[in-house]
Formats: C-alpha cells, structure tokens, sequence
C-alpha cells in the first residue's frame, strides 16, 4: 500500500513502447519524486528509481550525472521555480516596475504552488530527511532555496534603485515575502488550519502582500 505521501506525485508512467522520448526526462522526475517519497534521500539508489520510472539505470545518466542533480531537478518540479520569477518581472532594465501588482502576481504563484499536495509531500520529506541527514537539507538550500531568492531579489534591487523601496537587503526580503506565504500555505492547507480559519486564496495573497507593502501602520488620511 502506498503511503499517502507517496500517492502525492503523479503515478506510474505509461509502459515504455507507448512513451514519447522527449517526456522521458519528466518522466525519470516524477519518478524520483515518488521513490524520494516512500524511500527518503539518503536510501533511495538510481536503481530503483530507475526501475520505477520502467527504464535502465543507465538511461538516468542520459540526463543526470547523478542523485544530486536528479534531486535538485525533482524539486525544482514541486517548488516555484525561479524562470516563472523571472517571467513574472521581465520589464526593460531601465524602466520602473508596479511593484504592487508584482508582489500580487509573484505571491499568487508561490502561494498556488505551495498549497499543492506534492509540494506538501515533498516538504514532509524534506523535513524528515534533513534531521538525519542535515547535508540533503544544505543542497535543497544553496541549489533551489537560494536560487529562487535571488531571483526575487534582482527585483527588490530594481525597486530600490527607482525609488519604490527603501534600502535594505534584497535576499532578506525575498526569504521573507516567500517565507509568509510558505508558512501560510503548510499551516492552511498541511496542519489543517483551513478548517478553523477558512480563508480564501484571494484574501491570503491580498493580505499578506498589503502587509508586507505597507506594515501594520495606519494609514495616512491624508492618502485616502
């Protein structure tokens, strides 16, 4: 019986001689995912994910040259990834940005992303991992943590440098932004907060980035 974290990632791939070879990468992922899931980081071999996802272990090596990079590249499936950041704030480097309608469009994908169940899953494991094997737990950080927060940050940077942000640390404030909804999300929807505190997507992101814009003063009625 599979475990529901587990059940969480997409299920078995279709058999091999119906498979296209351009979704083999996708598929040697979600495989890893599930195995990840069941077996934790530090016990699951190539070969068995290999064998999940109906393939040799030599066929992995097509793709990744090893666990660690398949790691990161499974992750970066179930986490925000920093390309749709990046999507997210492309504007001309010269020009200024809305970073209020920003903060909004960014917080509603981190936010959807977070709330799914494979990304709860994954988080469950990570969490457990990395109490016996605090190394898994540096490589999600350095190779995925760090590089959605810095991608985040060349936007705060951008809003410092047109005026629409005070000075301060560009990475602190993205672990931060991200850090709100990250908790949200696993509190609402992993701890069952959603039960007892039934709040809408839309009045979470909206909530959340008018806080983080504007703190908890007052407004100024001479704004209004």
């Amino acid at each position: 019986m599979k475990s529901p974290r587990h059940a969480a990632f997409p299920s078995s791939p279709t058999p091999r001689w119906q498979r296209r070879p351009e979704r083999r990468p996708e598929e040697i992922l979600d495989a890893a995912l599930r195995v990840f899931a069941q077996r934790g980081l530090h016990q699951t071999s190539l070969e068995e994910v290999a064998k999940e996802a109906g393939i040799s272990k030599g066929t992995i090596y097509l793709y990744f040259k090893n666990k660690e990079e398949l790691f990161v590249a499974a992750a970066q499936r179930v986490v925000p990834h920093p390309d749709e950041i990046h999507k997210a704030g492309h504007t001309a480097p010269d020009t200024g940005i809305d970073l209020s309608h920003l903060l909004h469009e960014l917080a509603q994908t981190a936010y959807r992303r977070f709330c799914t169940p494979a990304y709860l899953a994954f988080f469950s494991m990570m969490a457990a991992e990395t109490l016996r094997h605090p190394e898994w737990g540096e490589l999600y950080f350095r190779r995925v943590v760090l590089a959605l927060n810095r991608r985040l940050a060349e936007i705060f940077t951008r809003a410092i440098r047109t005026g629409q942000c005070r000075p301060i640390d560009p990475v602190l404030v993205s672990r931060a932004f991200v850090g709100m909804f990250l908790m949200m999300a696993l509190s609402q929807e992993h701890l069952g907060g959603k039960k007892y505190t039934p709040l809408s997507e839309r009045k979470v992101i909206d909530s959340l980035t008018d806080i983080f814009l504007h703190g908890l003063a007052p407004a100024d009625p001479r704004e209004s």
